[in-house]
């Protein structure tokens, strides 16, 4: 399980990546360059999948959400991992009710037991949620 060489991928890398034009695609597109090149794989939950083909679905288009879905579920540097197989249990006590005064999705919660399961530190994200729970992972903002 989990290894040195993965970076876990929230909803927000991937829609900056589905939209060439919008204005913060290249640098979402060099961070991806970047791991690639250092080896990385990109991890992420079936339920960031699930969130981020469904707001590509409504914010850019259906061909758009089935593009980079086939991208996701075809290339061997992605790896879905099966977000309810992980402790939901913890992730719901030790996130989301014990950071009541944060914004965090239940998803973002699920992220973080992933993280702390797989031995996972780093994430590229959009959000500050990941530098907020004091578990020592290391974020890449875009």
């Amino acid at each position: 399980m989990g290894g040195v060489r993965e970076v876990l991928t929230d909803t927000g890398f991937y829609y900056l990546l589905a939209d060439p034009r919008g204005r913060d695609y290249e640098t979402a597109y060099s961070f991806r360059q970047y791991y690639l090149e250092n080896g990385y794989s990109f991890v992420l939950t079936d339920l960031i999948f699930a969130e981020l083909i469904l707001r590509i679905r409504y914010d850019l288009d259906w061909e758009k959400a089935v593009t980079i879905g086939n991208l996701i579920l075809a290339a061997p540097e992605y790896v879905i991992v099966d977000g309810t197989g992980y402790n939901k249990e913890a992730a719901w006590r030790d996130f989301f009710l014990k950071y009541h005064d944060k914004r965090f999705s239940f998803t973002d919660c699920v992220s973080f037991q992933v993280m702390l399961e797989r031995g996972v530190n780093k994430v590229i994200t959009v959000d500050r949620d990941f530098d907020r729970v004091g578990k020592g992972f290391l974020p890449d903002y875009l």
